[in-house]
């Protein structure tokens, strides 16, 4: 009940954000543009909780993000991420990411992280995640080809390449990710489908809505004989920026994921977080 409560109020806390966005921001979408050319570095500050369901076997689970991003050039905008989680089971890690994003020609641009945790069971040893993102071009749309690595602090490690085009449209954007996974040991294949929308304009708000259907699978180890598990996946998230000043403004996030059939196998997670962000 208080994870739907907590949802419910932060859908009511956008609705009163949205209605009193000309207040907070009476700037013309031309003057916004004109701000946002002469900004160089963007700082934001996350903190995140999870519920999980059944409790007793998975507790909660709470993660602090510090993520910074630094336009050295018109082109060229690197970014660093530091994480902080606890799991009330699990114990404390720590991670940190860093990457960049490159628009190397009019139809040419890439996304590239590689990241690291410190030893536990749930944060990765590294990680490499690298996306092309082509503009196809008068129209408004492009079509993104990604792939990564996850190497885990056991012995289990994830390949998976994904696709898919993205829409934009004046305050509106549709994307499409179709991702395949492969989980070793066993080379275990598992296929998911990924469908995002947002509404909004930079300078002024933005609101997105996901949800993700995924067929989960990898080779449980914990166990004496190796066996291969399969499980439904299906999640469905929200999120809202708003600048409250021509410069900063706030975060919410919402969530909710169903992985597998609790209690019997997996688990439900209801998300909430909350941030605050800041451009120089």
């Amino acid at each position: 009940m208080a994870c739907r409560t907590t949802l419910a109020a932060l859908c009511i806390l956008t609705c009163l954000l949205l209605v009193a966005a000309p207040a907070f921001c009476a700037d013309t979408a031309e003057e916004r543009a004109k701000l946002r050319e002469g900004l160089s570095y963007r700082g934001d500050a996350d903190f995140v909780w999870e519920h999980l369901t059944p409790n007793d076997d998975y507790g909660d689970w709470y993660s602090a993000y510090l993520t910074g991003y630094f336009r050295v050039h018109p082109r060229i905008t690197p970014f660093a991420q530091l994480g902080m989680h606890t799991r009330e089971l699990e114990g404390e890690a720590v991670t940190g990411t860093v990457g960049a994003y490159v628009n190397w020609f009019r139809y040419l641009s890439t996304y590239t992280a590689l990241g690291t945790g410190t030893e536990s069971l749930f944060t990765p040893m590294w990680r490499v995640d690298h996306d092309f993102t082509f503009i196809l071009g008068s129209l408004p749309l492009t079509f993104t080809l990604g792939a990564g690595h996850i190497q885990y602090w056991d012995d289990h490690h994830d390949w998976y390449v994904a696709a898919g085009p993205t829409l934009y449209l004046p305050y509106f954007i549709a994307d499409y990710r179709l991702t395949r996974n492969e989980s070793n040991p066993g080379a275990v294949e598992s296929w998911s489908h990924g469908v995002t929308l947002g509404v909004g304009s930079e300078g002024l708000f933005w609101i997105f809505l996901g949800t993700t259907f995924a067929a989960q699978a990898y080779t449980a180890t914990n166990v004496a004989d190796r066996q291969e598990v399969r499980q439904d996946t299906w999640e469905i998230n929200l999120s809202h920026s708003h600048w409250i000043g021509r410069t900063w403004g706030l975060k919410w996030q919402a969530a909710y994921l169903n992985l597998g059939d609790p209690p019997k196998s997996g688990y439900e997670k209801w998300t909430a977080g909350i941030g605050v962000f800041k451009e120089f």
